[in-house]
């Protein structure tokens, strides 16, 4: 290898693979997404009192998905065995990602209560019904009141601001326990509120990723050991 293709490789690097959004929702759209208890698209008639589109209500999204829904219910629900570049995508990546927002407090009159991300579900041939523990999640924004197990929750009082946080979970464990070629594979998100908390609540950007490769700087350390012996031999 001569110095030109080792300069490439010290300036390009290694390509790593995109992200793959599963939920956007900014097209206002259902994405693929159904109703985990009735079988229907989000965006289905029946569903219009619980799924809704919502603009300029997070931070950095033109669109957020509102759901309505009191108390304990699991909800969101993506067949991902029906579209096949995202089922390719799911077994080739190993993080989920969703960003989950509550309301201020006085856009209900909130004082107190709670709202959660109670849960979130893999159901797949070989892995079977999986509930993900939350110790695979990591969390940026505000996360304050999540539980001590890592549970994404918001408490509300008097003046509470909205507040948003970004999860990302690996199921990287789980992948090998999935069949090659799963005839289903399913991601079904369960939330929770009370206690006087609002019953809505926003979910935005749910996305595949892959696991950060290690930082460039081991592979630089080669090059440059490999130029400096490269050089040694002119």
């Amino acid at each position: 290898m001569d110095i030109l293709s080792f300069s490439l490789v010290l300036s390009t690097g290694f390509p790593g693979k995109a992200e793959v959004v599963i939920g956007s929702w900014q097209d206002m759209t259902n994405d693929g997404w159904i109703d985990h208890g009735n079988g229907l698209p989000i965006t289905d008639p029946q569903n219009a009192g619980k799924y809704s589109f919502a603009q300029n209500v997070v931070p950095g999204y033109a669109v957020s998905l509102k759901i309505t829904q009191a108390g304990w219910n699991q909800n969101l629900h993506l067949n991902l065995q029906n579209f096949a570049t995202l089922l390719e995508a799911f077994l080739a990546n190993q993080l989920l990602s969703f960003t989950f927002s509550v309301p201020a407090a006085a856009e209900t009159g909130s004082t107190s209560g709670y709202s959660q991300i109670y849960a979130v579900y893999l159901n797949a041939e070989g892995l079977g019904w999986t509930q993900i523990p939350w110790s695979l999640a990591t969390t940026t924004g505000w996360t304050y009141d999540n539980g001590q197990d890592g549970m994404t929750n918001f408490y509300f009082w008097e003046g509470a601001p909205a507040r948003t946080q970004t999860v990302v979970i690996n199921y990287s464990s789980y992948l090998s326990q999935i069949s090659e070629n799963p005839s289903y594979l399913e991601l079904i998100f369960a939330s929770n509120n009370g206690g006087g908390a609002p019953d809505y609540f926003y979910m935005n950007d749910v996305k595949l990723l892959q696991i950060p490769e290690p930082t460039s700087l081991p592979m630089i350390t080669v090059v440059l050991g490999a130029l400096f012996a490269f050089g040694r031999q002119q």
